[in-house]
């Protein structure tokens, strides 16, 4: 019935930051507090920089700090039901972002998302303002990451839309 969601999938996802200096690579040393090793990746154009990152449960991801990353529009802001008021502020505000890209490790489209939500939320440290699931057009604000990593179960597959 379900079978749609046991596949093979892409992940991505970025978390946003206020301002608009970007992050610099020596920035992500903090992760190895959360179990990450990060190692610097291939040189991209239209990145400041790229990292591996790899976590023994996780897997492994892409992370990259774009140059003039696209930011998100106010309507789609406006139209996420997760997002208050205040939410689309303080992402109006932001310039910076570092995205995330894996593939799911798990052949389980909900399991590896949340693996992605995992990445993001060690990558949004104490400076990010949100991220966002760019599969599923999905915000997710700090508490909204925290209660949804506050247990093991798939990702609900609601959030898939």
């Amino acid at each position: 019935m379900f079978d749609f969601l046991r596949r093979r999938s892409k992940c991505t996802g970025s978390v946003w930051y206020r301002g608009s200096i970007p992050h610099g690579v020596d920035q992500l040393e903090g992760l190895a507090r959360r179990g990450i090793r990060v190692e610097p990746g291939d040189d991209r154009e239209g990145c400041h920089w790229a990292a591996i990152l790899s976590h023994p449960e996780w897997g492994e991801a892409e992370a990259l700090c774009l140059r003039n990353p696209p930011a998100p529009s106010r309507d789609l802001l406006d139209l996420d039901p997760r997002l208050g008021s205040h939410d689309v502020e303080a992402l109006m505000g932001c310039g910076v972002s570092v995205a995330v890209h894996m593939d799911g490790p798990r052949g389980m489209v909900l399991r590896d998302r949340k693996l992605m939500l995992r990445f993001l939320d060690a990558l949004m440290g104490d400076d990010g303002v949100a991220a966002v699931d760019h599969t599923s057009q999905a915000f997710w604000t700090r508490d909204a990451l925290e209660d949804e990593l506050a247990h093991n179960a798939d990702l609900d597959v609601q959030s898939l839309y």
